[in-house]
């Protein structure tokens, strides 16, 4: 986080050497220097691109690329036209005071050696569903209702992600489940040993 005045933030030189040692935690949120590295005006968009391609090619060149899923979010549409209406939010707190919708579809990306080959994935997804699938994974309560009715995610990738459950709550990830839809038999158990490899069930 180059741009960020907070204790906790640390610098892209760190993050580039995590990724390196493969030495990064569970959960990492990488921003652009804004006004400077990002695409929006006046930056150079161009800046902008070469800045997620950057952050890309540290993590694909990473120990702990396997298991890692990586999300790329816009925090806005960029003021462009869209057509389609944007869809009613779910689990707002405040809908009532007019916060009952999402806002104009933005840009976005799902990367990682988990993900479906080539799929274009159409489910209604947002910043929300972002927490929701960290509290999905790691067995983590809701942040809040939205969060917990956020879209998911699971249908971007080639694993489920069963939860295990104790007294009626989730607990953590217990397993995966390969997607095998319209594979042979011997495409289903390449992509076993392949997923086998790859996933830590432990998220250590």
């Amino acid at each position: 986080l180059a741009s960020l005045p907070d204790k906790r933030a640390e610098k892209m030189d760190a993050f580039f050497a995590a990724c390196e040692t493969g030495t990064l935690p569970n959960v990492s949120v990488v921003e652009p220097a804004f006004f400077q590295n990002d695409d929006h005006p006046p930056a150079d968009v161009r800046n902008g691109q070469a800045f997620i391609a950057t952050v890309y090619e540290a993590l694909r060149r990473s120990p702990q690329w396997d298991r890692m899923l990586v999300l790329f979010f816009y925090d806005e549409h960029g003021g462009f036209f869209d057509h389609v209406p944007p869809p009613e939010s779910r689990g707002d707190a405040r809908a009532a005071e007019g916060f009952d919708r999402l806002g104009f579809r933005i840009p976005g990306l799902v990367a990682g050696p988990l993900v479906r080959r080539g799929f274009a994935f159409d489910e209604v997804v947002e910043h929300s569903s972002v927490p929701r699938l960290i509290a999905d994974v790691f067995g983590l309560a809701p942040v809040n209702e939205r969060a917990a009715q956020a879209g998911s995610f699971e249908g971007a990738l080639d694993v489920t992600l069963p939860i295990c459950m104790k007294d009626g709550k989730a607990t953590a990830v217990c397993g995966v489940t390969i997607k095998t839809d319209g594979m042979s038999r011997e495409q289903a158990i390449a992509k076993a040993k392949e997923i086998a490899k790859a996933v830590d069930t432990g998220l250590g």
